[in-house]
């Protein structure tokens, strides 16, 4: 619910471009779903050990540097 009003704000007040709101939506769900599945909490309810976890996690899986900075941009902006 939170995740869909930020959308919402982005698309509405900040008019981002589709391309934007899709990948904002995306990282947004995927973060979330490492917080549930790892940790049994909402994105709501998120801590920066939390934050910090995730992105070892995408490192160790070899994402590219680029990719974690746009991530992490999106979390700055949700957050």
């Amino acid at each position: 619910m939170q995740i869909d009003h930020f959308l919402n704000f982005i698309a509405k007040e900040k008019r981002c471009s589709q391309h934007t709101i899709k990948a904002y939506k995306t990282d947004l769900i995927e973060f979330s779903n490492y917080c549930h599945r790892y940790f049994q909490i909402s994105i709501i309810d998120v801590t920066h050990r939390i934050v910090r976890s995730w992105f070892a996690q995408m490192i160790e899986d070899g994402l590219k540097p680029r990719t974690i900075h746009r991530k992490s941009s999106t979390l700055k902006s949700f957050f």
